[in-house]
């Protein structure tokens, strides 16, 4: 079977060509514990290693499942092989009984942005894929989202002074896992994501079902409503560039 691993030198061009970064940056990475924030982790220790800078690793602890103090072990046994700084955020506070994905992702991104601002971290990057892209491109089709949100997960985003970043967005899962395999890393899986009562899971499901035709028309679909998104985007920003008077004084009017 052919490896589709990363190689340094393709994750390295991708970073230079798509971000800027100060000299010696500090970078922090989400890691589960999962193929894809494993991935992520030695693309990224190799990059600091050659560029310069330092890492330092998030692990967040749902504390949903038996097993999760083991995988935060996990996480930080490894960050420690790869002489990464490891720092485990655990969620103790009374979960909710409905929407306990949604609310996770709130939590930990909130906490995790917290101790990024105290670490003066300017850069946070997650190990979201092109599985994600098109997942959640489905979702909200099917949910009838504007154009907007069928734009799905943009590989950047600004978060008060934090930059948030998805350098693995333009990769498909099955190269993340073989990257792991490359390197000879073992990994986490997470129950959770064979649970059909997730909705995420359900459409990876269906997704799954789909022939290469069908695939092929998602991926079109998706490309042709981010394209018309971008055109969007592009005419409310000229409308805004031409038509907006600022003031000295600090207001402003829209002709």
């Amino acid at each position: 079977m052919k490896n589709f691993a990363i190689s340094n030198k393709e994750f390295f061009n991708l970073l230079q060509s798509k971000y800027t970064f100060e000299e010696n940056p500090h970078f922090g990475l989400c890691v589960s514990g999962g193929p894809d924030s494993l991935a992520l982790m030695i693309l990224m220790k190799n990059f600091v290693k050659k560029k310069g800078g330092r890492i330092t690793v998030f692990h967040f602890n749902h504390n949903l499942r038996k097993k999760s103090l083991s995988e935060s072990e996990f996480v930080r046994h490894i960050s420690t092989t790869f002489k990464l700084r490891c720092i485990v955020i655990n969620w103790n506070e009374k979960k909710p009984k409905s929407g306990i994905m949604s609310k996770a992702r709130e939590i930990r991104y909130k906490k995790i942005i917290f101790h990024c601002k105290k670490l003066k971290i300017l850069h946070l990057m997650t190990a979201h894929h092109y599985d994600d892209v098109l997942e959640t491109f489905l979702m909200r089709s099917l949910r009838r989202f504007s154009s907007v949100g069928l734009s799905s997960i943009p590989h950047k985003r600004i978060d008060d002074s934090l930059q948030i970043i998805r350098p693995l967005i333009s990769f498909e899962k099955k190269r993340l896992v073989d990257t792991c395999r490359s390197n000879k890393l073992t990994w986490i899986t997470d129950p959770s994501n064979f649970d059909p009562f997730f909705e995420r899971v359900r459409v990876r499901s269906k997704i799954g079902e789909l022939n290469c035709g069908g695939k092929k028309k998602l991926t079109k679909d998706f490309l042709k409503s981010k394209k018309n998104n971008i055109q969007l985007e592009d005419k409310v920003s000229n409308f805004f560039a031409k038509n907006i008077i600022f003031y000295e004084y600090g207001a402003f009017s829209i002709e």
